[in-house]
């Protein structure tokens, strides 16, 4: 005689806690992929670069090392590099401040190109953060999930959610190395420039200009 038997089929609980654990690794990734996304958002309206020369009417040091008392500010330059170009704010002695904004010159200017590399990454990742985003909020629903894992399989949205990050990734990576360049990119353009900003990335020089 020849006896047949059901397919066996895997526990309840086994299910759950597949279910469970899925459902936990896509709501850490749904979320972490919404923070790039709205801190790319950032990355692309705030300031990435900033330069002031300020003067500050105050005592003169004494001889025993006492720090000088500061009375105030004379005038100030200030200087605010985003994406999009740089903010001036200049407050002449005895006058009113005023901001001006200028867009990069796009003429042979190193500074221009610096700023363009880093946007275009970080609209590749943040565009492709809100894709990735989006794609495992509808991952929730069973229904869409079920049916994107017959058309395309397991193995193949695997190889395709590891390429995005990987993408976000170096993007992210390619946009803060280009920006590192932006002191080469001030001496470029200003051969004969011997202030701060052409010489170091960051740095903070007081020196005494004289008496009035």
């Amino acid at each position: 005689r020849c006896r047949s038997r059901a397919p066996l089929s895997p526990p309840r609980g086994t299910c759950c806690a597949m279910s469970g654990s899925f459902t936990k690794l896509n709501c850490l990734a749904a979320f972490v992929s919404m923070i790039i996304f709205a801190v790319m958002i950032a990355a692309s309206t705030v300031d990435w670069y900033t330069y002031s020369e300020t003067y500050i009417l105050s005592d003169p040091a004494t001889a025993d090392g006492t720090e000088a008392n500061s009375f105030g500010t004379l005038n100030f330059t200030r200087y605010y590099y985003n994406l999009e170009g740089v903010t001036t704010q200049t407050q002449p002695t005895g006058q009113t401040e005023t901001s001006v904004f200028r867009g990069y010159d796009s003429n042979a200017s190193s500074l221009f190109s610096v700023f363009k590399v880093a946007q275009a990454f970080v609209l590749v990742a943040l565009i492709t953060a809100f894709i990735l985003g989006f794609f495992l909020i509808l991952c929730f629903a069973d229904a869409v999930r079920n049916k994107l894992l017959f058309w395309a399989g397991m193995n193949v949205l695997r190889i395709v959610l590891v390429l995005i990050a990987a993408v976000i990734l170096i993007s992210l990576c390619v946009a803060f190395l280009s920006f590192l360049g932006i002191t080469e990119a001030f001496s470029n353009d200003t051969p004969s420039c011997n202030a701060g900003y052409c010489r170091r990335f960051q740095d903070e020089v007081n020196n005494e200009y004289g008496q009035q």
